[in-house]
Parts: C-alpha cells; structure tokens; sequence
C-alpha cells in the first residue's frame, strides 16, 4: 500500500535513512541484506522500510516506535491492519449501494 505522505512528518525521509543505516540495510526481523541507495540491483536483496511499531501513528517517529524491515515483513506486520481497513470500506460500499449493488460492484460491473 502506497504511503500517504501528507500523514508523515517534513523530516521522514532523513529519519528512515537513520533508521535504515542504524540498522546497516538488514531486516531487523528476518536479518536480510536490502538494498542500499545506488547499490546494484541483486535479486537476492530486499527493499529495506521503516515500519512504526507497535504505534502505528506516522507522525510518532520515536526511535523505539522505528522497525527497519524488508517490504515482505513489513507487509506481513501490517497485514492485521490492512485487513480490518479493507473490511472497512466493504462495509461503506455495501450501506451505500445497498446488498444488491455490492454484489454487481464485486463483479466488476459497478463502479463507486
């Protein structure tokens, strides 16, 4: 899921970087090596992100709340949390076109 930067602080990109190298581009779960910025692209590497844990608030930039992780890890952190969103807004769609719309807009033949 793309990040929505207008959520983050000014700053983010320099505290990911401090993040990321406080961590010497490994997953701190998995311990992967991830890519490095300029670094040649290996498919055995990993792209290395900043998730917030275990609030996950983007403008808490507390390095105790900072996990440097691999894109897979940090989705599978994340999953819990995409998934109530997702049941979410399938909840929206369904109050707003009603059981029957829902079903044609799962289809594909609908549009919100």
């Amino acid at each position: 899921m793309p990040m929505k930067r207008d959520q983050y602080p000014a700053e983010w990109e320099a505290i990911a970087q401090e993040v990321k190298e406080a961590a010497d581009w490994r997953c701190v779960h998995c311990g992967r090596q991830c890519y490095r910025p300029g670094e040649k692209v290996e498919t055995r590497k990993r792209v290395l992100t900043v998730a917030h844990w275990p609030d996950s608030d983007p403008m808490n930039v507390a390095k105790e709340n900072l996990l440097a992780l691999c894109a897979p890890c940090h989705l599978r952190l994340d999953a819990s949390m995409h998934a109530r969103r997702a049941a979410g807004t399938r909840r929206l769609k369904r109050a707003k076109l009603g059981q029957l719309g829902f079903a044609v807009l799962e289809q594909g033949d609908g549009d919100v």
